[in-house]
C-alpha cells in the first residue's frame, strides 16, 4: 500500500477493509478520490465470509473499512462500485494466475478534510 499525502494528523492514513462478521481486517486498500477506495475483489470476498476465490457477484452489499493514522481512526460504510473478480486459469500447465481481482468500494459518508487521497505524480 501507497503512503499517503494529508493535512494534519493524518499525513499516511492507511485503508483496512473489516471483516463485517467481528470486524478484524480482512485485507487493505488505497483511497481514492471522491470516496472511492480500490481494494482486491478477494479482500471483499473475505470480508463478507466468503471463499476468497468465489468469482459471483456479491450483489448491493456495503463493508465496514477503517481508515487509521497515527492520532485518529476514522470508521464508514463502503459500497461496492466495481468488481472486476478473481479468477485462476492454469491453462493445463499447473500454473497459478490472477486476472482481475479488483473491487471499487465508495464510502458512504464524506470523510473529515484531515484525510485525502494520495497525490499521483504525472507520468512522463
Amino acid at each position: 500500500m501507497g503512503w499517503f499525502h494529508a493535512h494534519g494528523s493524518l499525513s499516511r492514513p492507511a485503508v483496512s477493509i473489516l471483516a463485517k462478521a467481528d470486524g478484524r481486517p480482512a485485507g487493505a486498500g488505497v483511497l481514492l478520490p471522491r470516496r472511492h477506495l480500490l481494494t482486491c475483489a478477494h479482500v471483499v470476498n473475505s470480508a463478507l465470509g466468503k471463499d476468497r476465490l468465489a468469482p459471483d457477484h456479491p450483489g448491493p452489499i456495503a463493508v465496514p473499512v477503517r481508515l487509521h493514522g497515527p492520532e485518529h481512526t476514522v470508521e464508514a460504510e463502503a459500497e461496492l462500485a466495481v468488481w472486476i473478480p478473481p479468477r485462476t486459469d492454469d491453462g493445463g500447465l499447473g500454473a497459478f494466475e490472477w486476472n482481475g481481482d479488483l473491487a471499487v468500494l465508495r464510502l458512504s459518508a464524506a470523510l473529515p478534510p484531515a484525510i485525502e487521497p494520495p497525490r499521483w505524480h504525472p507520468m512522463a
